[in-house]
């Protein structure tokens, strides 16, 4: 089965995306970084990394929702990017994520792999308010003195 897996997921759609983002995603790398968040926190962070997040792109795609368009920006996809980085309700949060964290902050796989940026997209979710009916508030992760 192991060697099958090994054979088979270097091809997948999914190995694609999540090396994209974190290629260690499968090692120790992902455990280290999210062994002091909340299970909310860890949950977010893995889902906005496999595309399974509570917007309308995913939930249209379960057939759970009419339409995968933004409710705030007509015509256009309530992808992750687009909730953020583009969203026009969330300007002022986005914002204040890039003052924070530079240029940076238009690198989703910056902001899922380094411990700094996961604290200010924590903060950014929670700003928004968009997640908080499925995931609820989402709690600061503890932060390891330096």
């Amino acid at each position: 089965m192991h060697a099958r897996w090994s054979r088979l997921w270097p091809i997948s759609p999914r190995h694609q995306h999540l090396h994209g983002i974190d290629p260690c995603i499968l090692q120790h790398s992902f455990l280290k970084l999210t062994s002091t968040y909340s299970k909310c926190l860890t949950g977010l962070i893995l889902g906005l990394r496999i595309n399974h997040i509570p917007l309308n792109k995913h939930f249209f795609h379960l057939a759970r929702v009419d339409s995968s368009h933004c409710p705030h920006c007509p015509e256009t996809k309530e992808s992750i990017h687009h909730f953020l980085f583009e969203c026009r309700q969330y300007q002022r949060e986005c914002h204040t994520l890039a003052c924070a964290l530079g240029c940076k902050a238009t690198s989703l796989p910056y902001l899922l792999a380094d411990e700094n940026a996961i604290l200010h997209l924590a903060c950014y979710v929670n700003a928004t308010h968009c997640l908080k009916p499925m995931l609820g508030e989402i709690l600061m992760p503890k932060l390891n003195p330096a």
